[in-house]
């Protein structure tokens, strides 16, 4: 009389047996391919391009809160040529300077930390250099000029009165294969400015007095072509 619920309580064991085993072989037969793809996934993880710069960032913001600046004065911001101009109060005397140069940095750092090191100071002047480092990385001019633009555009979105002047890049002695790449991109952004308010470079007579600080840091003329 027990013969049959046994029976059916046997084959209900094996299909459940059964039914166990498929998961753990298809586990087994899987198991080295995620082995195998778990170091590329570890690879193909993004890495954020402005991570580097942020103890330096970081540094600036800590000096402001210390001793916040001065609104309405005129930010030095871009790569190695104006972090390294240290004698930036000494050159104009008659003008708050703020020196936001982080070295190696390329333009688009300067159009992603502007909202830290440069906006809030809301000033009435930017001089901008950086481009060179972009060039030698191997972008191309016109991406170059797209960094420009768009540090323009996040500049006069919050601050629409504010000048930005450009310093040209130079072309460097130890990058001279560039030099072609360099000048292209001074090009773009030269007609770029050309005839726009706000907007001026080292090439432009509105520019000019940035121009002569740059070759020659300790005149202390620094209006004499305005």
């Amino acid at each position: 009389m027990s013969v049959l619920p046994s029976r059916v309580a046997n084959r209900s064991a094996t299909t459940h047996c059964s039914a166990m085993r498929f998961p753990l072989l298809w586990l087994y037969l899987l198991l080295p391919l995620f082995v195998a793809l778990a170091p590329q996934v570890r690879a193909e993880a993004p890495v954020d391009p402005f991570a580097k710069w942020e103890k330096e960032i970081a540094a600036f913001e800590q000096k402001d809160r210390q001793s916040p600046p001065p609104k309405n004065g005129i930010v030095f911001v871009g790569s190695s040529s104006i972090r390294k101009w240290t004698t930036l109060a000494e050159d104009f005397p008659h003008h708050v300077v703020i020196n936001r140069g982080f070295g190696g940095s390329q333009l688009v750092d300067s159009v992603h930390f502007a909202d830290r090191i440069v906006i809030p100071y809301e000033p009435r002047m930017i001089v901008l250099y950086a481009g060179t480092n972009d060039i030698h990385a191997g972008k191309s001019p016109e991406q170059v000029f797209a960094d420009f633009q768009a540090f323009v555009e996040k500049i006069h979105a919050k601050l629409p009165k504010t000048e930005i002047a450009y310093i040209s890049n130079a072309g460097n002695p130890a990058r001279w294969a560039d030099v072609e790449k360099v000048e292209a991109a001074n090009a773009l952004i030269e007609k770029y400015i050309e005839g726009k308010p706000g907007l001026s470079s080292s090439m432009s007579s509105r520019g000019c007095w940035v121009a002569m600080a740059c070759r020659a840091p300790k005149s202390s003329d620094q209006t004499g072509c305005t």
